[in-house]
This record gives C-alpha cells, sequence and structure tokens, in this order.
C-alpha cells in the first residue's frame, strides 16, 4: 500500500513545471500571431505577391499566409515555431497527466487505508 503514497515533492515540481510550460506556451502562441500577422501584412504591401494589380483576399492570407507564409523562410520560421508549441503542448500535457495520477495514486491510498481502518472497526 505504501507504493501508493505519491512524493510530494515531485508532485510540486510536477506542477510547477506545468505552469511554467502554460507560460511559455502562451508566449509562443502569441509570437504565432505576430509573427502571422506580420506575414499577411507583407502580401498584402508588397507587390511581388500580388496576383496581376490586386492584392490577396482576406481568405487568402487566413488560409495560406498565416499557414505557409510568403517565402520558403517564412514557412519554415512557421513550422519551427509550431514545433516547439507542440513540443512544450505535449510535455505540459504529460506533467498534467502525472499529476493526475500521483492523485488517483493518493485517492486510492485513502480508500484502502480507510478501508483497513473499517476492517479493525469490525473485528
Amino acid at each position: 500500500m505504501e507504493e501508493l503514497m505519491p512524493d510530494f515533492d515531485s508532485m510540486e515540481e510536477l506542477m510547477e513545471r506545468s505552469a511554467r510550460l502554460r507560460a511559455e506556451l502562451i508566449i509562443l502562441r502569441f509570437n504565432l500571431a505576430i509573427l502571422q500577422a506580420e506575414f499577411i501584412r507583407e502580401a498584402k504591401r508588397n507587390k511581388d505577391y500580388w496576383t496581376g494589380s490586386k492584392p490577396p483576399t482576406d481568405t487568402y492570407c487566413k488560409a495560406v499566409v498565416m499557414c505557409c507564409g510568403n517565402t520558403r523562410e517564412d514557412t519554415e520560421r512557421l513550422l519551427a515555431l509550431q514545433t516547439e508549441i507542440a513540443d512544450k503542448t505535449e510535455e505540459q500535457r504529460l506533467c498534467d497527466s502525472l499529476i493526475r495520477l500521483g492523485r488517483d495514486k493518493l485517492d486510492l491510498f485513502r480508500t484502502m487505508s480507510a478501508n483497513t481502518r473499517k476492517g479493525f472497526l469490525n473485528d
């Protein structure tokens, strides 16, 4: 039954790590939005990205420019940022899952402990 008791120091470390990752994700998502806005602004202002004499439509910008940028370098920057967001999200979800597992183990320990005490009372 003792193996069900979680290590509270490691639980605290996981909680702190999860909070730090959440903060990092907020910043990364904001940086992604800024980057996408810059690429859209460039697409609307730079005639090299226009079709004929018309700037790209908002629909095109939202569907293509936000996803791929205007150049191969833009695409690589977006991909790098999206990869970092995915990695941090995965790590943050793992921390949260490990925290939940620790809580579940603690709940199980409490239940088994209560059942054991109840068994002593019934004897």
